[in-house]
């Protein structure tokens, strides 16, 4: 149960991260070492119940502040309805968009289509109470300050409401309704799955050809376009039926990571800058909203490997991409702000020559080498939980990649080399940096409804990810190890040969394209059982 509103105000961010040194020693051979993040995840469904979404009575009063906000509001305009050209709120423009959007697919369905409402003088009054201007500033409230910390890709010092996409706005607004703890709201949100879905998915900046990125500034309704896909993908892989699920896993995704393709990873990156007059916040805000979408597709992919066990649709070699900044510089309130501390960033790396780390892929290869120096190991710790948890998380598609394929095992070294180097670099992040402003610009104040949007998500947890890669190579290795023919004849013992020639066929997880994660689940528990207890 979540805990009570009268433990709300002990509640600071050094609790709520639970990364103390004294609590953070990332070795196996720490009996207090859980995979209690991944047991809990892999056992439950829903935003709110997998990811970090804060308590309830957090959530309650930010959706409370909210509504009493923009209630206010719409109340203040509701007498001067008859001058129209007095009542015509901003947002309506956009909000009337989405409604005709829906209304287009759901009156023009492509053949198999997954859209399921009829529409109906009653659908059109649902369509347009749902995503009117008060509720779509409430959504976007518990979106920000619910969910977005777990998958940060949209920019929100920059982000205007009235001039972002339709689809965005479509996109976030159900996930907001979604992490809603009124559970009207997310009732009220899944009638709309499939339609939002279907508008997003047939988008024309989405499908075009033309990308944009590559512009200067780049194209933001090409990247707002990915990043409503990707929302879209979320909510209907944690809160969609076990069929919108399958599609997402097995057509939506590998659409949108084409998309991502298309407009080659390597162009996802900054440019430099040598004095302030250079610097436009919007473009460079584009720039980074280009690079964490990218990641968090590489992430969702990574995902689909360790709990459905599906084969990844992307490798590591083509995610020559920069890494995300730090959360100082994508959080900043200001130009200024956010130019002089990615300078200072910029400028300290400059001076750690030679800069070892530059791009994900560069990264990835570093960890992979046999010893790591110093200045590499400080490097990697820097680059805070986002990319840190990227790494770890893509050992796991290397480790498919091996068991699923007829691998020596010389093939093993880099990925053990990886794990250990890793390891070393996550416990001086943890003991180091991970209360420094640049990765936790929240420090150890407490969290509060206006603040809870600047906090470290579910990333936090990246050593369970490290974890579970550990102990799935170890169940390998020993499998692998297992008595041959001729040994187990010397033994006497024609069963055990047989059972380890069979158990050598056979990866870890067997079932593959796997809608439920009990598989990974009862090897989570297992580990837990046997190795780490």
């Amino acid at each position: 149960m979540d805990t009570g509103l009268l433990d709300l105000a002990s509640t600071s961010w050094n609790d709520f991260l639970s990364l103390a040194p004294a609590s953070a020693a990332h070795s196996r051979d720490n009996g207090s070492l859980t995979l209690r993040f991944l047991d809990n995840f892999t056992k439950r469904t829903g935003l709110v119940e997998s990811f970090d979404c804060g308590t309830y009575e957090l959530r309650r009063m930010v959706l409370d502040q909210a509504q009493q906000k923009h209630g206010v509001w719409q109340n203040a305009i509701a007498p001067l309805q008859l001058d129209k050209s007095l009542t015509i709120d901003p947002l309506d423009v956009r909000c009337h968009e989405v409604v005709a959007l829906v209304k287009e697919v759901a009156m023009f369905r492509p053949k198999n289509s997954a859209v399921d409402v009829t529409w109906s003088d009653v659908t059109h009054d649902m369509c347009s109470q749902f995503f009117a201007p008060a509720n779509i500033r409430t959504y976007l409230e518990l979106y920000w300050s619910i969910w977005h910390p777990n998958v940060n890709i949209v920019h929100r010092p920059t982000f205007e409401p009235i001039a972002a996409k339709s689809a965005l706005l479509a996109a976030m607004a159900v996930i907001g309704a979604c992490v809603s703890p009124n559970r009207i709201d997310k009732d009220d949100a899944r009638v709309w799955f499939n339609a939002v879905e279907e508008l997003v998915f047939t988008d024309d900046d989405f499908c075009s050809d033309e990308s944009g990125l590559t512009d200067d500034p780049p194209n933001r309704s090409k990247i707002q376009a990915m990043q409503a896909a990707y929302i879209v993908c979320l909510y209907q892989n944690w809160e969609g039926s076990d069929s919108a699920k399958r599609r997402i896993r097995r057509h939506r995704f590998s659409t949108l990571v084409s998309v991502a393709r298309d407009i080659e990873l390597h162009n996802a990156r900054h440019i430099q800058y040598t004095n302030r007059a250079e610097f436009d916040w919007s473009a460079f805000a584009a720039r980074e909203e280009l690079i964490r979408t990218c990641l968090w597709i590489f992430l969702l992919d990574t995902a689909f490997v360790i709990f459905n066990n599906l084969p990844p649709r992307m490798v590591i070699k083509e995610m020559a991409m920069d890494l995300a900044s730090c959360e100082a510089v994508f959080q900043a309130e200001s130009a200024d702000v956010c130019f002089r501390t990615f300078q200072r960033k910029s400028q300290n790396f400059a001076l750690q020559l030679p800069r070892v780390v530059g791009t994900f892929y560069r990264a990835a290869e570093i960890l992979c080498k046999a010893e790591l120096d110093d200045l590499s190991r400080q490097q990697l710790a820097d680059l805070g939980p986002l990319n840190l948890f990227a790494i770890t998380s893509s050992l796991h598609s290397m480790i498919f990649h091996y068991q699923n394929n007829f691998g020596s095992e010389s093939q093993l070294v880099p990925i053990r080399n990886a794990l250990e180097n890793w390891k070393m670099v996550w416990t001086e992040y943890t003991h180091e940096l991970a209360l420094n402003p640049d990765h936790a610009p929240l420090g150890s104040a407490i969290i509060t409804p206006s603040n809870m949007w600047k906090r470290i998500g579910f990333m936090r947890h990246a050593s369970d990810y490290w974890l579970l890669a550990s102990l799935i190579l170890d169940r390998i290795c020993i499998t692998e190890h297992q008595p041959s023919d001729g040994e187990a004849e010397l033994v006497s013992d024609s069963l055990a040969s047989s059972n380890a020639a069979e158990q050598k066929l056979y990866p870890v997880l067997q079932k593959y394209d796997e809608t439920s994660m009990q598989q990974v689940n009862d090897l989570i528990a297992h580990f837990q059982q046997t190795t780490i207890s």
